[in-house]
């Protein structure tokens, strides 16, 4: 009796422990140094947008004497944004009016529910008295998903996406499931619509996959169950979609280039890029699935079949243009990552019944680094993502948007024209620089389209020539071309100033674009930040 009491007791410690341990690692990888970074430009359009919310009480791209026109406006439709899924700029907006505009505020709704589902997965464990079986490895698993943290703290719908199909998922497969829970996955699937449709209909092809697959596994729903998952899902859909629909805007054809050859290139390119992006690495995509098989375990076998179902219909919907790139925009899997922790937390979990202290070091030492990554596999290169995060956490790296916006502020007048190229940097200027006008973000035929015809010449390539240019890296080659044509015109630019700082944004999510330390030895000609003005 006193050794189960030991051992009860030692049980207890450990998993109030390893809760602990989650719950402060979770906060630092969110939180701690949210607001460093400025908006990078897909952020920086929920932060304009949320803005205008407060403002108008809509997501309209007019901002000040500005037009959020991102790619030539094909979001755009009578004034508004119509192409984005509204719910992460309102939450942005709701953040906006309770602690100020800032990059911190921007982003910290969408860490708090990153928060909230890591809670509920750990409540979830907990609930099935699988904490001491299963909460070690689920405490590695979690640490070692960088990407869990990066996309987590976004001023984007990642946030969103992951925690609504974790609580969609959680409602349906309930043991004890009755109408509340079919009423509330119902209300989570608006929400996900509302965060990202394409998310929502592949996820809804996902659920429904597995329930003919593996029927048996099912309790059987009632026509009152199928109503009250469908009907009002379907009606706040309907009604939202009356308002923001992406297939109404030029948006909705972006991806009509793609070929069935393209998709299937894009197939490649998602399975793979789930390893070069840290969301599961090729070594556990291949034995995850044979240890499933071989140890007729069935959570294993339908997780790996629901994230491979997940993968295939994102490739096949995608809007991602693939004559445009050469890596997967694996954003749009956000969803599955919390299922990848799942199926690594099982695998091992499942192992170490067998071989447990063993399997506990090997475990660390493959998901804390890239051991089990084709990178390492095929090049040796070697990395630990989440130490390189953490470090890079305390030792941000630096920026090319706080210079440059801080150039402006500065030196550019109220009103005067700054044309910015690339031109997707153009919104983190606009959002830490609002007082400047930002030029040429439409192509001159659109100055005949009736919503944009009463604009300003100088939002228009070429109508009006912008007082200043700044030009980010390597673009600037074709700037100095274009430069000395305007040159011979007439209209001529003087290099005002040249910030020496790289150019890129290295602290995207994803992490094949992430440097994680700064770069320090890059080309001064080519690839810092360039300032031209206008000579009058």
């Amino acid at each position: 009796m006193k050794a189960f009491s030991l051992s009860a007791c030692m049980g207890w410690l450990n998993s109030k422990a390893l809760i602990i341990g989650i719950v402060f690692l979770s906060c630092f990888f969110l939180f701690y140094n949210l607001g460093v970074y400025p908006l990078w430009d897909d952020e920086a359009l929920i932060g304009l947008y949320g803005q205008n919310i407060l403002k108008v009480g809509d997501t309209s791209v007019y901002y000040g004497e500005n037009i959020i026109a991102y790619r030539e406006g094909i979001l755009i439709q009578n004034g508004s944004d119509r192409a984005l899924p509204p719910l992460s700029s309102y939450l942005a907006a709701g953040s906006f009016a309770l602690f100020g505009v800032s990059a911190l505020t921007a982003r910290l709704p969408f860490a708090l529910i990153t928060l909230c589902g890591i809670f509920l997965s750990v409540w979830h464990v907990k609930l099935q008295g699988q904490m001491r079986q299963y909460g070690f490895f689920f405490f590695l698993s979690l640490l070692g998903c960088t990407p869990l943290f990066l996309f987590g703290r976004q001023c984007r719908y990642y946030a969103l996406v992951m925690f609504l199909s974790l609580i969609i998922v959680y409602l349906l497969l309930a043991r004890q499931r009755g109408t509340t829970h079919i009423f509330g996955a119902s209300i989570a699937c608006f929400l996900l619509f509302a965060s990202n449709c394409m998310n929502w209909a592949v996820l809804m092809t996902v659920l429904l996959v597995d329930f003919v697959g593996f029927r048996k596994y099912h309790k059987t729903p009632s026509l009152r169950d199928v109503a009250y998952f469908l009907i009002p899902q379907a009606i706040l859909n309907l009604l939202l979609a009356s308002i923001w629909n992406p297939l109404a805007t030029p948006f909705g054809n972006y991806g009509d280039s793609n070929g069935w050859r393209d998709r299937v290139e894009l197939l490649f390119w998602n399975l793979r890029d789930l390893d070069a992006g840290g969301f599961m690495p090729a070594f556990f995509m291949i034995l995850i699935p044979l240890m499933g098989c071989f140890m007729k375990d069935l959570w294993l076998i339908r997780g790996f079949i629901a994230l491979l179902v997940y993968v295939f219909f994102v490739s096949m919907v995608s809007p991602q243009v693939v004559s445009l790139t050469q890596v997967a925009d694996i954003r749009y899997l956000v969803a599955i990552l919390p299922l990848s922790i799942g199926l690594h937390t099982r695998f091992f979990g499942k192992i170490a019944s067998r071989w447990f202290w063993p399997a506990k070091g090997v475990f660390a030492v493959l998901i804390l680094s890239s051991l089990p990554t084709a990178s390492f596999l095929v090049h040796g290169i070697w990395q630990s993502y989440p130490f390189s995060f953490a470090r890079e956490l305390i030792y941000p790296v630096p920026d090319p948007f706080t210079p440059s916006a801080e150039w402006i502020r500065k030196h550019v007048s109220r009103n005067s024209s700054v044309w910015i190229m690339p031109d997707y940097m153009a919104y983190p200027m606009m959002f830490d620089a609002p007082h400047a006008i930002y030029a040429w973000q439409l192509d001159p035929k659109q100055k005949f389209d009736p919503q944009f015809s009463r604009l300003p010449d100088i939002h228009f390539k070429g109508l009006a020539m912008p007082d200043y240019v700044i030009a980010f890296g390597p673009v600037v080659s074709q700037i100095r071309d274009l430069l000395e044509q305007w040159a011979a015109q007439g209209v001529r630019y003087r290099e005002e100033a040249r910030l020496m700082t790289f150019w890129k944004d290295l602290y995207r999510p994803e992490i094949f674009w992430r440097t994680f330390e700064p770069i320090e030895k890059y080309d001064p000609n080519t690839e810092a930040i360039y300032i031209y003005k206008r000579e009058l």
